[in-house]
């Protein structure tokens, strides 16, 4: 499978209502996107199904020890206050 395989398959998730983005990853190397399975699925082509789409990510670029140290720090906060309970 191809990484424009997974991507187009993860959009159309998302699109459907599948899956929902807890945090958007991508603004440099380890920096992942969270999802979330959801039951908005059940809603698709009903008019108040809410439509959600994936931003294209700013992309890869250096990150200073800060950066990581901060987003080492926002993932921990995320875990404790999970969302995936």
């Amino acid at each position: 499978m191809h990484n424009s395989q997974l991507t187009n398959g993860i959009k159309d998730c998302i699109e459907k209502g599948f899956i929902k983005i807890v945090r958007q990853g991508g603004q440099c190397k380890g920096d992942y996107s969270w999802y979330k399975l959801v039951d908005d699925w059940k809603d698709y082509g009903k008019p108040n199904f809410k439509e959600q789409t994936k931003d294209k990510t700013t992309g890869y670029g250096f990150c200073s020890s800060d950066y990581h140290k901060e987003r080492r720090k926002k993932i921990e906060l995320a875990r404790e206050t999970s969302v995936l309970n």
